[in-house]
């Protein structure tokens, strides 16, 4: 039986920020995902991978769709350990069993707060936000000029983006990352540096970006088997 709770968390400058929690039955929990969702730098929001999430619960796993403010990146971290806390209160004999799922630019956010939480999850991460948009820049991507404006606008600046991009391998807790071979809003030669992390197992799979926030049955099956393995 799985129940859908919706309701707001409130932040600490009084933002309330939308939230839905799917919950399997507690007799049946394995693990708790803070997901993460994709669209971070243009449109998107709490309801973005909300499919993937029913598949993610229907296998044990209660997860979390939190609508972070997506202002400037400080405010989005703020808002992910924000999601934390409210997870740790809302589920606290989980408190020990929280992975983080990053899908696409959710996954940039994922990787710098990897080591608060007890598993990490990637799907198409964009990781490096500027050498993604150098990419966008010399694709055809039909989007292209709105995600490159839109990129620009979440981080401020070109020089700004650049700075955020910066990333060091942390000692991070066990990741599995999924890239998608048709991925033409990732492609797999971006995701090619993560392979170096500590702790990294990494699974391409012949499918798009399409790969973030569908239902995928063969994506959820490994992943719940990886946090099975875990735990």
């Amino acid at each position: 039986m799985l129940a859908i709770e919706t309701g707001q968390v409130p932040t600490p400058d009084n933002h309330l920020l939308e939230y839905t929690l799917y919950l399997p039955h507690i007799r049946v929990l394995k693990s708790v995902i803070l997901a993460v969702h994709g669209g971070c730098f243009t449109d998107g929001d709490h309801t973005w991978n909300s499919e993937q999430s029913k598949g993610f619960a229907e296998k044990g796993h209660a997860v979390l769709q939190l609508n972070f403010r997506k202002d400037n990146p400080m405010n989005t971290l703020e808002d992910i350990l924000l999601a934390k806390s409210f997870l740790e209160n809302r589920l606290p004999q989980f408190r020990d069993r929280i992975g983080v799922l990053g899908s696409s630019s959710g996954g940039f956010y994922a990787l710098r707060l990897v080591e608060h939480f007890k598993f990490c999850i990637l799907t198409c991460p964009v990781f490096n936000p500027y050498k993604r948009y150098c990419y966008l820049q010399k694709s055809d991507h039909p989007q292209k000029d709105s995600m490159l404006r839109k990129h620009l606008q979440h981080f401020g600046s070109k020089e700004s983006m650049q700075l955020w991009s910066d990333f060091y391998f942390p000692k991070t807790v066990p990741t599995l990352m999924f890239g998608g071979l048709r991925d033409q809003n990732m492609p797999i030669e971006l995701l090619k540096p993560l392979e170096r992390m500590e702790n990294m197992t990494v699974c391409y799979l012949d499918y798009d970006h399409s790969l973030c926030h569908k239902n995928i049955p063969e994506l959820i099956s490994e992943i719940d088997r990886y946090i099975d393995r875990i735990f």
